[in-house]
């Protein structure tokens, strides 16, 4: 009877830890951000009320990611979630045992220290978070910069005052960097070196990510705006250029039957590219032609081209014996010049 009894209190504490367990796990759900998991916002606003309670002092930080947006649509989303996850890492990390940080927004953040009770606190943590801050790497050496403010206690100060002050501060600061002295200069450092990161991110967002030897293959519409902005150029900038017009035909004089054109086309489309130079550019302007722009060439220049590909096609066995590859040259050398 008695191990019968004891069986049965046994069962029941696994119940109750069981259940303890499943509590504790809700708890975490319903407080921490799903992604982050750090306070979120409605738990953080509950925890620095309690604080705020408790010791009647504190500092309040807000901070937000510059130019977050930019992140995701450079690198993706998944990037920038994990971009906040480490951010939400240093800021637990830094909060010690009684501070708190918590999510807010996408990518904005509070942080909240209950001893803090000098104005000088503020500064002197700014420095040290966007410092730790900008050591995140994002990726191909981007790094995370952050806009930061903070404001102390003051006396019936609650979250939602202490979080408008620093957050009003956070869109005062934004609004000075981005305007500009008399001289051009922004008013803050700072902000010169998000101007660098911007520059760097667009340089990478224009080069091209993988350079393929031999000429610049384009759609159309792109080779249209080259074409049109050599013409610019030319007109002030002396210089020799020139489209050659590739068509491939049946041994017939025919153009090639729909069964014939992908396979030749793709074919001629690796000659013409490994023939030509690196700033060459070139295009399909039909289901069996190819445009050709060759640059800083003269005429004697452009026949050579035209050799080594009419060459390198005689010795494809895909179209040797199947198509002739005739040329057109020059359409009209690009030789324009503007009034001005």
């Amino acid at each position: 009877m008695i191990e019968e009894t004891e069986q049965v209190y046994e069962l029941q504490m696994e119940k109750l830890q069981k259940l303890e367990e499943k509590n504790r796990q809700l708890r975490v759900m319903v407080e921490q951000d799903w992604l982050t998991g750090i306070y979120n916002r409605g738990t953080i606003e509950l925890k620095i009320n309690q604080q705020l309670q408790m010791y009647q002092k504190g500092a309040l930080f807000v901070l937000d990611v510059d130019h977050f947006k930019q992140i995701n649509d450079q690198y993706g989303h998944i990037c920038g979630d994990v971009a906040l996850k480490k951010i939400a890492a240093v800021l637990k990390k830094i909060t010690y045992k009684n501070g708190s940080a918590g999510r807010v927004g996408g990518d904005e953040f509070v942080i909240f220290y209950p001893e803090a009770d000098d104005e000088s606190f503020i500064e002197e943590k700014r420095k040290e978070i966007r410092s730790l801050l900008k050591q995140i790497q994002v990726t191909d050496g981007a790094s995370i910069y952050v806009s930061i403010c903070g404001c102390m206690y003051r006396p019936n100060d609650d979250y939602i005052s202490m979080f408008r002050r620093a957050d009003a501060l956070l869109v005062k600061e934004k609004h000075i960097r981005r305007r500009l002295d008399g001289e051009h200069v922004y008013n803050d450092i700072y902000m010169s070196e998000n101007l660098l990161v911007d520059i760097e991110l667009i340089r990478k967002e224009l080069r091209e990510q993988e350079i393929i030897p031999g000429a610049f293959c384009q759609d159309y519409h792109s080779f249209q705006n080259i074409y049109r902005f050599i013409e610019r150029r030319m007109s002030r900038i002396q210089g020799e250029a020139g489209l050659i017009l590739f068509t491939l035909m049946n041994p017939k004089g025919a153009y090639p039957s729909f069964e014939q054109q992908e396979q030749c086309m793709f074919a001629l489309k690796r000659i013409i590219q490994s023939s030509l130079r690196l700033g060459d550019v070139f295009t399909q302007y039909s289901s069996f032609q190819f445009l050709v722009m060759a640059l800083d060439t003269k005429e004697e220049g452009i026949q050579c081209i035209i050799d080594r590909i009419q060459k390198a096609f005689a010795q494809n066995a895909c179209l040797k014996d199947k198509m002739l590859l005739h040329h057109d040259f020059p359409l009209e050398a690009v030789h324009t010049h503007v009034a001005r």
